[in-house]
């Protein structure tokens, strides 16, 4: 069911993207591979060429360089050259997915498209804007969080901002047996930033909360080697956070929750259960 709600908003954010295809493919373009196939993909993109190593642990990282290089052979091929088709525009394809499924309380992720341009400390900022911005709309120690859990009308919610190379969007998911009043809430909770701004108070303890939360994470080594991994394909360094961060302001986030998240830039796409028989 989370693979599916995922998947049926992708489907209503993007037109044209790849992004919006499953992974795993189509039956059509499963039906369609050959061992050619897989060879020549393998070939093109797993390249050492078009590989990153990245190692995090107490090591010497000239030994590992060493034994990267010892291993791997010398050959060189070129590093393909992507084609994402062209970028779109960020109203989404449709407003709307619905699917039933087989579970026992209906599961929603409310999203909107963001640039996916840029590199280096303007993009990584752009990132943090994203990141505390939606911590400080829809957190758990928000006024929308609170407020809605208190009435029971979500048992979850979360949020997360994700850039790739030819999509980034904005995500808040959970479960809510009424997940069109969640879209409500929060498009009322957007108009009101929109209106007053961030209380500064709040702002800071969000702040400060991210900023702990992206220390922690430096001890957890396989999450911080991912990390490290996705900022150099993107062309930023993750470790600048710390100093870009403080320099956020609560007009700026406000800003970004006032044009990204307006009713017309969201979709929703919900699993439901399957209405059941008479028996």
């Amino acid at each position: 069911p989370e693979w599916q709600v995922y998947a049926g908003l992708m489907e209503c954010l993007y037109r044209e993207s790849p992004v919006k295809v499953p992974v795993a493919g189509t039956v059509e373009s499963i039906r369609s591979i050959t061992p050619q196939v897989l060879y020549d993909c393998h070939r093109a993109f797993y390249a050492p060429s078009n590989m990153l190593l990245c190692v995090i642990g107490d090591v010497e990282p000239d030994s590992v360089e060493a034994a990267a290089i010892r291993i791997l052979s010398p050959a060189r091929a070129p590093v393909p050259e992507p084609d994402y088709g062209p970028i779109e525009g960020l109203a989404p394809c449709k407003a709307r997915f619905s699917r039933d499924m087989d579970v026992s309380a209906p599961q929603f992720m409310i999203g909107a498209k963001l640039p996916c341009e840029g590199s280096g400390d303007e993009l990584l900022r752009r990132q943090l804007v994203a990141a505390l911005s939606l911590r400080c709309l829809a957190g758990t120690s928000s006024t929308l969080y609170t407020g809605m859990y208190a009435e029971g009308l979500i048992r979850s919610l979360w949020n997360e901002a994700d850039w790739g190379p030819c999509a980034a969007y904005a995500v808040l998911g959970g479960e809510s047996q009424e997940p069109e009043r969640v879209l409500s809430r929060l498009s009322e909770a957007v108009a009101k930033v929109a209106a007053e701004g961030f209380d500064l108070d709040a702002f800071e303890r969000c702040r400060r909360a991210e900023y702990g939360m992206r220390i922690r994470a430096l001890g957890q080594a396989a999450g911080f080697a991912d990390t490290l991994a996705r900022s150099c394909f993107a062309g930023t360094d993750c470790l600048h956070a710390f100093e870009l961060l403080p320099q956020l302001t609560a007009d700026e986030c406000a800003a970004f929750v006032t044009e990204y998240l307006a009713p017309e830039r969201l979709a929703l796409a919900v699993v439901q259960p399957t209405p059941r028989k008479d028996m």
